[in-house]
């Protein structure tokens, strides 16, 4: 083993020992100021913190993760209009309305050639 190996490694171990002895005396710290009281009820109270801690870092993970309503680009450009006849073809919009698109996409990119 070279000499920065272990220059390294002591290093190390000394963060570890300083980290050690910050666990605990942070321990120690909560050990003493509990001593009066039934480890039992500390015991109920450290899960309830812990179980409120979690669910607080859960949420915005929840908020990720679960799907929204779809936002529709010609209902954000147009808004929402009243239909011209009634019942609707929503096969025939959608079709249309790819078309559309498409002929749009296709005279993009000839044009770019």
């Amino acid at each position: 083993m070279g000499t920065m190996e272990k220059a390294v490694m002591s290093d190390d171990l000394e963060r570890l020992g300083r980290l050690d002895a910050e666990r605990r005396a942070r321990f120690e710290a909560i050990r003493a100021k509990n001593a009066d009281k039934d480890p039992d009820e500390v015991e109920r109270d450290i899960a309830k913190e812990i179980t409120a801690m979690r669910a607080k870092r859960r949420t915005p993970r929840a908020r990720r993760s679960a799907p929204g309503p779809a936002i529709s680009t010609l209902e954000a450009a147009y808004g929402s209009v009243q239909p011209r006849s009634r019942p609707e073809d929503f096969k025939a919009i959608s079709r249309a309305a790819k078309e559309a698109h498409a002929a749009r996409a296709l005279k993009k990119k000839l044009s770019k050639h």
